[in-house]
């Protein structure tokens, strides 16, 4: 799935398209990797994502405690886990996490900012976005 020229006040019924195309992962936790520059909007498409599963709490970007979690009201995806890899250095750091506890839980969405620094499961699908310009993103879902 590709989406082109995505301006922020339409993430909401992005995260609704492709939450609606995710098939979850019924032997475990449904994890989607978010890959971009710096500055892209992984965060800030976490939040709209968080919005379409009914999160009722203020989602905050982990960068500094690495690791966030929230109750969802989503009919599949109860809990939601947002974790930003930037911090780790190396892989290897980011065992902290102890991600088995959740990975084993069919109704959980882990979502994986910087995947390439976190010691992570295989995911589900792999969120990539793109910069068009100041206000404009494209998704592609794989």
């Amino acid at each position: 799935m590709k989406l082109r020229n995505i301006e922020k006040d339409s993430l909401e019924s992005v995260a609704h398209a492709i939450i609606d195309s995710i098939v979850a992962n019924q032997n475990g936790a449904t994890i989607l990797h978010l890959s971009g520059e710096m500055g892209a909007g992984k965060t800030t498409f976490t939040k709209a994502l968080a919005k379409a599963l009914g999160v009722k709490e203020t989602v905050h970007s982990p960068t500094f405690i690495l690791m966030n979690e929230y109750d969802t009201q989503h009919r599949h995806f109860k809990r939601l886990v947002h974790i930003d890899g930037y911090r780790f250095d190396d892989k290897n750091e980011s065992k902290v996490l102890n991600l088995d506890g959740y990975r084993v839980d069919p109704h959980s969405l882990i979502i994986i900012e910087w995947p390439d620094r976190v010691h992570s499961p295989v995911p589900t699908a792999t969120i990539y976005i793109d910069v068009e310009d100041e206000n404009t993103r494209s998704f592609t879902l794989r």
